[in-house]
């Protein structure tokens, strides 16, 4: 998820306005690499154990965009190949460990993959996001 600092509704990127990049991580083979930052802490939802990872300064990492921005992300400790996220509860946790300002607007919710090497194909079977 990319999270803004005000409301934007125009068609034009406006780097300006981003504030931070969540991500979402359900499966990751060990050893390979982790999320961006350090390693923040943890919390338990539900049955699962959310590794939290930090980086204050991220950035483009093609060089392309000047801008920074704050990146958490969240990685489950067991790998789950069907995951429902609970995305809510993991962002009050880093609105009030303070990783985040609690301001923030979501942009938009992606799905995708983290590709470091290999070759493979991913079947997405069902996407949806639900919010109240």
């Amino acid at each position: 998820m990319w999270l803004i600092t005000e409301e934007y509704n125009g068609s034009e990127p406006k780097k300006s306005v981003i504030a931070a990049e969540t991500m979402f991580w359900t499966y990751s083979t060990t050893g390979h690499f982790n999320p961006a930052g350090q390693k923040f802490g943890e919390i338990m939802i539900n049955d699962t154990t959310w590794e939290v990872w930090h980086q204050k300064d991220w950035d483009d990492k093609s060089g392309v965009n000047d801008n920074k921005w704050v990146n958490v992300s969240f990685r489950a400790k067991k790998l789950m190949m069907s995951a429902n996220i609970p995305a809510l509860n993991l962002l009050k946790y880093a609105i009030n460990e303070r990783l985040i300002s609690q301001n923030l607007f979501i942009a938009d919710v992606e799905l995708g993959n983290e590709i470091m090497s290999g070759a493979g194909i991913a079947w997405v079977k069902e996407f949806s996001v639900l919010y109240e």
